[in-house]
Formats: C-alpha cells, sequence, structure tokens
C-alpha cells in the first residue's frame, strides 16, 4: 500500500448558507479551516496505525475508513487533532487522505450540540443498516442489512448512535460536510431522507 499526499483543497466557500445564524456559519467555517490545517498529518496511512487507527475493510466502496476507538471514547468533539475517523479515497494501492469523519460518541442525532453547531450546513447521520463482524484488528464492515432486516453470517447489527459527520479537505461536489453515497451510507434523520444528497446529476457523484 502506498501513501499518498492529501488531496488539494480550494479555499473555504459555504456557497449555500440560506437559513443559517451567523454564529453557525462561523463555527462550520472554523472547523473546516482547522480540518484543512490539521488533518494533513494524518496523510500517511502507513503512519497511523501506530496512533491506533484500524481500517474497516471498506476499500472495494472507493473509500476506506480507519477508525480510532480511543478517539471514539475520548472527551474530545470535531478536533481535528483527535479525528475519530479518517478517510482515504482508494486508487489501486495508493491511498488518499479525503476527508475527517467525526463521530459524537454517545449523542444522539437530534442531540442541540449536534444540530445547533453549524445548522443546516452541517449534514450530521446515523449508520443504522450497516452490519459488523471481529476482523484481526478490530471490527469490519461485513456488509448491510438485507430486505428482510438480516445481516451476513456471524455479524451483528449495532442499530443506530454516535452521529457522524464528514468535513473533507478535497473537493466534494456535494459540499465540505457532505456524506458519502450509495447503499450502507447512512440517514439524517428518521424518515429517511438525506439532506446533503446532491440536487442535481453529477454524472455519478461519490460512491
Amino acid at each position: 500500500m502506498t501513501a499518498c499526499r492529501p488531496a488539494r483543497h480550494n479555499p473555504v466557500d459555504l456557497f449555500d448558507a440560506t437559513g443559517v445564524k451567523a454564529d453557525q456559519q462561523a463555527r462550520a467555517t472554523n472547523l473546516i479551516r482547522s480540518t484543512l490545517d490539521g488533518l494533513p498529518a494524518f496523510a500517511d496511512v502507513n503512519s497511523v496505525g501506530a496512533l491506533g487507527f484500524r481500517s474497516i475493510g471498506d476499500s472495494a466502496t472507493g473509500y476506506e475508513h480507519y477508525i480510532n476507538m480511543s478517539y471514539i471514547r475520548d472527551n474530545n468533539f470535531l478536533d481535528p487533532a483527535h479525528p475519530e475517523s479518517l478517510v482515504y479515497r482508494v486508487d489501486g494501492p495508493d491511498r488518499t487522505l479525503v476527508s475527517a469523519m467525526y463521530i459524537a460518541n454517545g449523542k444522539k442525532i437530534d442531540d442541540p450540540a449536534l444540530v445547533d453547531f453549524g445548522g443546516s450546513l452541517m449534514q450530521w447521520h446515523v449508520h443504522d443498516n450497516l452490519c459488523w463482524k471481529a476482523g484481526d484488528n478490530g471490527p469490519v464492515v461485513a456488509g448491510v442489512l438485507d430486505a428482510a432486516g438480516n445481516c451476513p453470517p456471524n455479524s451483528i447489527n449495532p442499530g443506530s448512535g454516535n452521529p457522524m459527520v464528514h468535513v473533507w479537505i478535497a473537493p466534494h461536489e456535494c459540499g465540505p460536510f457532505a456524506a458519502l453515497e450509495g447503499h450502507g451510507a447512512g440517514q439524517a434523520s428518521a424518515d429517511g431522507r438525506r439532506t446533503d444528497t446532491c440536487s442535481h446529476d453529477h454524472g455519478g457523484g461519490h460512491k
């Protein structure tokens, strides 16, 4: 596996802040800037294992998530020095750091600490249909619930919890807080609507 430099990023541009309060936009902008500044410290995928990050085994999707269980359990919140998950774009053996995925341990998706931080700019979501199994270095994704609500053999579905939000350091056509698309990508509310989904076709987008 070859380590790559983080993807080049553009200046912060919250292009659609309609209905967002000034303090929410300021907090969201500061989070993007601090993530742009701090996250490249984790660019070398070969070095993050020593920091406690482990792959969840989803590289076949085109993006590979590395999670840090100790960071999930600590009290840091939206901290680029302690990102609960790192997202790398996969290109054969190469990995390019493109996003942090911050995880709010023990909170509900409608917690005011999440909802009010960046308002509708920040797309918190949960993963309630993923199935997990034990891997050599920690839990890995085994698949998603089937139509009958069942997991693949020898895996479990822990249900929803621990809301998360992406902050991209690589340009993303759906915005700096966009969640990944596709089956198993999670949902933003109980009714299943994904408020971060692009409103127009981008020729395939991120899966």
